[in-house]
C-alpha cells in the first residue's frame, strides 16, 4: 500500500499544473475551505503564508480568494473540504465516477474520475483525477489527488 501511494504522489507531482474544472466555480459554496499545493515560487510571488512540503508550497486559502488566485497562479494540485451531505451535489455536477475505494484506519478513501478535469493519471490501469476522504462529517477532495495527508 505504501509503495502505491508513493507512486500516486510522484505521477501527480510529474504530471504539472492542475486545472480545475469550469463547473467546480459555481459550486464554490458548498465548499468550506481551500488548499492550493505550487511551487515556491508561486507561492512567494503571492505574498501570503505557505507550508513547504520538500520542493512544493503548501497555501491555505480563504475561499473568497481561491478563484482570483487560482486563475492567476498555477497549482500543482487543489484540496477542498466540504461537508458530506454536500458531497453528492458537488459529485454529480462533477460527474464523479467512482473508480475504487480504501479503507485506511478510520478514514475511507475513493478515487474517482471526472470527464471535466483534463489532469489524470493511471491506477490500476484506470484513470484518476479526484481523491475523496470520508472523516467523520468531513469530507476532503483532492484534484487530482489529496497531496497534503488525510
Amino acid at each position: 500500500m505504501k509503495k502505491l501511494a508513493v507512486f500516486l504522489f510522484l505521477a501527480i507531482v510529474i504530471s504539472g499544473t492542475a486545472v480545475l474544472p469550469k463547473s467546480l466555480s459555481a459550486q464554490t459554496e458548498l465548499l468550506k475551505s481551500a488548499t492550493i499545493v505550487t511551487d515556491v515560487a508561486t507561492a512567494e510571488s503571492l505574498g501570503e503564508d505557505f507550508v513547504m512540503s520538500g520542493s512544493d508550497a503548501i497555501i491555505f486559502v480563504e475561499m473568497s480568494d481561491f478563484h482570483e488566485i487560482i486563475e492567476k497562479y498555477q497549482a500543482k494540485a487543489v484540496i477542498f473540504c466540504l461537508e458530506k451531505q454536500n458531497f453528492e451535489k458537488l459529485a454529480k455536477t462533477l460527474k464523479l465516477q467512482k473508480m475504487s475505494k480504501v479503507s485506511l484506519e478510520e478514514i475511507e478513501v475513493e478515487y474517482y474520475y471526472t470527464p471535466l478535469f483534463s489532469e489524470s493519471y493511471l491506477s490500476q490501469g484506470r484513470k484518476i483525477n479526484a481523491e475523496v476522504a470520508w472523516r467523520g462529517d468531513e469530507v476532503v477532495i483532492g484534484f487530482p489527488s489529496i497531496v497534503t495527508g488525510y
